[in-house]
């Protein structure tokens, strides 16, 4: 029991000695998760809140543990706030094409568009979609095959199969 006992002191000493490295080690590898593993999960901002935790405790060192988890909420909770609009916008200019697995695709024909309707219809993966077509509805006939070469709205523009 004695020997648990000085273990245990032992133990809590260093972490007490180097609890500011502890913090800024668990905020670098909080922003690494979140950038490398897992985009959007908010550990970026847990790890901010973890390296400004580990700034603070590096000049006042004698914080206790209440806190320290006191200064992480606020921190990161701080963080969330002002970065949040800056970073989501930068993430959305970043995304050049979310629709990467229709453009290209072939699709099948089931309606073609007439007189009174803007678009046609193609079967996409299963799913009955409305489609606009790049040339005229008499070149593509009902059960044709055409490709996606954008999308717009919820409406994929078709074109016909090129021949390379």
């Amino acid at each position: 029991m004695i020997k648990w006992n000085i273990c245990t002191r032992i133990t809590m000493e260093i972490i007490h000695q180097y609890q500011s490295s502890i913090w800024l080690f668990i905020g670098l590898v909080l922003v690494t998760l979140e950038l490398v593993m897992l985009p959007g999960t908010g550990l970026l901002f847990l790890g901010v809140g973890s390296v400004v935790t580990s700034v603070t405790l590096h000049y006042y060192t004698e914080l206790g543990l209440v806190t320290q988890l006191s200064i992480l909420g606020l921190s990161s909770t701080m963080c969330l706030l002002v970065l949040w609009h800056p970073i989501k916008r930068f993430v959305d200019r970043s995304t050049v094409n979310q629709n990467f697995n229709i453009v290209g695709s072939k699709v099948k024909i089931i309606s073609r568009k007439n007189k009174n309707n803007k678009y046609g219809q193609v079967l996409w993966s299963g799913t009955v979609m409305n489609a606009e077509f790049v040339h005229d509805s008499d070149v593509c006939e009902i059960h044709d095959y055409v490709e996606v070469i954008d999308v717009r709205g919820n409406a994929l523009i078709c074109d016909k199969i090129s021949r390379r």
